[in-house]
């Protein structure tokens, strides 16, 4: 089981995660800002889902007709609306 502190730096997590910082550090969204263990809390291979952080955006029928958050605003690595 793979474990680390909040603050390990983004750069540790590329050595096995290449793809995804690459785009994550080419992306001009505001999560390049982040680093990889503020999204992946302290275990490996959590995925988070965008509502834990951004709550639910847009109102309940437009979330039931596009459940999945990356079908329109691509995904977290790269967000692109």
């Amino acid at each position: 089981q793979v474990t680390y502190p909040d603050d390990t730096p983004s750069k540790l997590c590329a050595s096995c995660h290449q793809t995804a910082y690459d785009l994550l550090m080419a992306s001009a969204a505001k999560h390049n800002a982040r680093s990889c263990a503020d999204c992946h809390k302290s275990q490996h291979k959590m995925i988070p889902k965008c509502e834990d952080c951004h709550g639910i955006p847009h109102p309940d029928d437009m979330m039931q007709k596009f459940p999945v958050c990356g079908e329109c605003h691509g995904i977290a690595h790269d967000v692109t609306k």
